[in-house]
């Protein structure tokens, strides 16, 4: 199992890193697509699914 960093940019500036296994990646997609996430924030996890080559049947293109 990989486990990699995701970093989020917080508005009015700072940051915050989050280390996600890739079930948890996927899973926070779904959720994401579920609730109806910021488009941007949806887009950020699919490209981290992509860089590390995961496969999700529900990837929006």
């Amino acid at each position: 199992m990989q486990v990699g960093c995701l970093i989020f940019i917080r508005k009015g500036g700072g940051s915050i890193m989050f280390q996600l296994s890739d079930q948890m990646l996927l899973y926070s997609y779904q959720q994401a697509q579920r609730l109806k996430l910021s488009p941007e924030f949806i887009r950020l996890l699919e490209r981290e699914i992509e860089k590390r080559s995961l496969e999700s049947t529900h990837l929006s293109r």
